[in-house]
């Protein structure tokens, strides 16, 4: 191993081809900075002084993290500021191949170096290195961010401006790509409309089918309908397998009623199917393969950076490769498609039909039948049944009574709604009732007695002053003020409303 002084060029003055023993610019007497790069010139000699030499190999420079003097690895203190080195950093060690070695102070500063490149035919993979046992990827194209300039391969500098690459920055704090905002801004599309639509199916089954406060509602139009169905009793003459008991027979015979199934045992039956199915077979090929194998070793003269000013030359050794071809046989599947025919056996139930009789009647018997209806409707006065005139083989049927009320509420609304009367119940124009609702709109309206309405069950509870006369509101009795009294404390309605 041979040891050789390296040159540096002083950044403050200018100063060119330092030597590599001064840790301080002869022009200018400013210390070195963190991070200089030393170089090696083509004609400088091998140190055999023992003083350079035992200089040489006691390690790299350190640089006081106080005033940034460069100091030798033998010092303890700093020659600038006479601080103590604490952990003050230390200069690069930089191993360099054939060819690699910088000769002058212009170009950029070298961080990493790869193994010399073996002397190898076209297509023969790079020389194995550190990175490349590491199993490293392809070298990679960036452009610098200072000078737009692209750069291909991994190396941490530009090398048009010498700037040193930056880190990539974490996905975290990646900017969003055009493409992503979109996509979130769908998920948050999709995100508000269910929401929304939850909220709103929500109010729906809350609030929409539950039943509003009654409302005051005036009796605009009435009418009501009367009708009475009228029966004859006349006989009939009728056929069939059952016989009603006021019934005279006229005629019987024996006849097949039905026809029912019944098992009568198995057969069997034997159909063709056919199957499909992909059958795989391998087919033995064979091809030519290249491999790249080691063939044996070379050895180059590689160069190391102290740190200090000082280059020490050593002998390295690279495996050396070659391209051998061989022949190898394979297998690859082939599938095809094979139809094959199967007889499938099936067990089939036998039914049998078999006829089942019954008697057969003709009759007559006296039957009541509608022969009209008899109907009676009026807008004015108290409804009437209609006056029917029956014949001696004649009957009322069963009477039927329907009242329609219209009615208006909310300003202009009026809606008609039919109603079963009760013993005593009439309706009459401008008489106040109350209309319940609910909340969806789908759902009719339906009429309740006046005194429902919130103000006049208020009033018989004892509270508060007497309603308009307007609503209807049935006159309060001392009776009846205290049973209603009484149901207003557990009345949901009038507790809402207190």
């Amino acid at each position: 191993m041979a040891i050789r002084e390296g040159r540096w060029d002083c950044p403050s003055c200018g100063s060119k081809s330092v030597y590599g023993r001064h840790v301080d610019c002869p022009g200018c007497g400013k210390p070195r900075s963190a991070g200089t790069r030393f170089y090696l010139t083509d004609d400088a000699p091998v140190i055999t002084d023992t003083a350079q030499l035992a200089e040489a190999k006691a390690g790299a420079d350190w640089v006081c993290e106080h005033c940034g003097a460069s100091t030798r690895a033998t010092e303890t203190e700093c020659g600038g500021c006479s601080a103590a080195r604490g952990t003050s950093p230390s200069q690069p060690v930089i191993d360099y191949g054939p060819g690699q070695v910088p000769r002058s102070g212009d170009a950029p500063p070298a961080r990493a170096v790869a193994p010399p490149p073996a002397a190898e035919p076209a297509g023969s993979p790079p020389a194995p290195g550190p990175a490349a046992e590491a199993g490293s990827p392809a070298p990679e194209s960036w452009t610098c961010t200072f000078c737009n300039s692209g750069n291909v391969g991994r190396k941490l500098y530009c090398g048009s401006c010498g700037k040193w690459r930056p880190k990539p920055l974490p996905p975290s704090s990646r900017p969003l790509t055009r493409e992503k905002r979109g996509r979130l801004a769908k998920i948050g599309l999709v995100a508000a409309a269910v929401i929304l639509l939850s909220a709103r199916a929500c109010y729906n089954h809350t609030h929409r089918f539950k039943p509003l406060p009654p409302e005051p509602g005036t009796v605009v139009a009435y009418r009501w309908m009367r009708s009475i169905p009228v029966e004859e009793r006349t006989v009939v003459e009728d056929s069939g397998f059952h016989l009603p008991d006021s019934a005279r027979v006229l005629s019987q015979r024996r006849v097949i009623q039905r026809y029912d199934s019944l098992p009568d045992g198995y057969r069997t039956e034997y159909t063709e199917v056919e199957d499909e199915e992909d059958v795989t077979t391998y087919e033995t090929r064979t091809r030519e393969v290249s491999e790249r194998v080691q063939a044996g070793e070379r050895t180059y003269t590689c160069q190391r950076d102290l740190g200090n000013g000082y280059f020490e030359s050593s002998t390295c050794t690279a495996p050396v490769y070659e391209t051998r071809t061989r022949t190898e046989s394979y297998e690859v599947p082939v599938t095809r498609r094979e139809r094959s025919t199967r007889t499938e056996e099936k067990r089939v139930r036998v039914y049998r039909t078999v006829p089942v009789y019954g008697t057969l009647y003709r009759w007559r018997e006296p039957r009541w039948s509608l022969v009209r209806t008899e109907t009676l409707r009026g807008d004015t006065g108290a409804p009437a049944w209609p006056v029917l005139s029956l014949a001696p083989n004649q009957r009322a049927g069963h009477r039927t009574e329907r009242d329609y009320v219209t009615v208006r509420w909310r300003k202009k609304s009026e809606f008609e709604v039919s109603i079963q009367p009760r013993p005593g119940e009439r309706y009459r124009v401008g008489q106040p009732v109350a209309v319940g609702s609910y909340r969806n709109r789908n759902y009719r309206p339906y009429l309740l007695p006046a005194d429902n309405l919130p103000a006049c069950r208020r009033w018989h509870a004892g509270k508060g002053k007497a309603p308009p006369a307007a609503l209807g509101c049935s006159p309060r009795s001392r009776a009846r003020t205290e049973s209603a009294g009484a149901a207003a404390r557990t009345d949901p309605l009038v507790q809402a409303l207190d």
